[in-house]
């Protein structure tokens, strides 16, 4: 059931608008902003000089009260335009001027604090509306941001039937994609110094730069600390992520440790399918693997272990 207005604003409304508008165009026009109804506006005789501003004005608010159950939502806006409406300043211009001011002055003096009751409705329902709108905006990102990863997903295993070389290079473009994903500031492949980089992207304030492999063995200790070299001769604040699919052999993390500061990060096929199955984040499982790294030494924290503690 629709709460109705009250009706002891039906009379002071009737008294602003014909008070406040000397010249029934301008009252008409207010109308038509007020209702944000042009139609409703001119149903009514604006053209017959027997009826005045104020039937007028009567004849169309007496409407939308007899019928709130369509029109309470431009009753409501209706009430605070006018209750908002500027100062009639222009009425001391017309003749007997000053008086038609003081009444017309009267008359929304009146009237606007009756009104606050449905300031504050309205400020609630457009504060509710800006919730809704917020988290559909959220919403949809989450559905966006689900469906891009869903497609790499679907690139990811379609290149399983390619090469060694092509399946490669497609590893390479699908983490540069989901890098882009998760807004992780990303730059595709580029040569520095000699030096081949499959990618780089910056998390947290830390610049990453990456090794991607997509062999059929486990690599070796040998090509890990071969891509910590890379990563050395880079500024302090730069870290590695080697990522490989056939995983590592056992006695690389062991071996990795043992060389110095621990400045590459080790993600394997379980790890990016984790990311892929919409399981992990990318950012939380780097975020994690750096921690775990820091806290322990150990630079292959999987994913499983991680989705084991959330």
């Amino acid at each position: 059931m629709v709460q109705q207005v009250n009706p002891a604003l039906i009379n002071p409304l009737i008294r602003v608008l014909s008070t406040a508008y000397w010249y029934r165009n301008e009252l008409r026009d207010f109308l038509v902003v007020a209702t944000g109804d042009r139609s409703l506006v001119f149903r009514y005789p604006w053209q017959d000089k027997t009826m005045s501003k104020r039937d007028l004005a009567t004849a169309l608010v007496h409407d939308l009260t007899q019928n709130q159950h369509r029109y309470r939502d431009v009753l409501v806006r209706f009430i605070l335009t006018a209750a908002d409406m500027p100062d009639p300043v222009s009425l001391k211009h017309l003749e007997d001027g000053a008086r038609k001011y003081q009444m017309a002055r009267e008359a929304i003096d009146v009237f606007r604090p009756m009104v606050e009751p449905y300031r504050k409705e309205q400020e609630e329902i457009t504060e509710f509306q800006r919730r809704l709108q917020t988290q559909k905006d959220i919403d949809d990102f989450r559905r966006h941001t689900n469906q891009m990863i869903d497609d790499l997903k679907v690139k990811f295993l379609e290149s399983e039937k390619m090469a060694a070389q092509p399946r490669g290079y497609a590893l390479e473009g699908i983490l540069n994609e989901l890098f882009e994903v998760f807004n992780l500031e990303s730059r595709r492949p580029f040569t520095a110094y000699g030096e081949q980089i499959d990618g780089a992207f910056t998390l947290a304030g830390t610049d990453y730069i990456l090794e991607a492999k997509w062999q059929a063995k486990p690599i070796a200790a040998g090509d890990v600390t071969e891509f910590a070299g890379k990563v050395t001769r880079r500024l302090d604040n730069t870290l590695g992520l080697f990522v490989s699919m056939s995983g590592f052999q056992k006695s690389v993390p062991d071996l990795v440790a043992r060389t110095g500061r621990h400045s590459v990060l080790l993600m394997d096929g379980s790890d990016l399918m984790a990311v892929l199955d919409r399981r992990l984040a990318l950012d939380e499982l780097i975020t994690r693997k750096k921690r775990h790294a820091a806290e322990t030494g150990d630079i292959q924290l999987p994913a499983w272990t991680i989705l084991g503690q959330l």
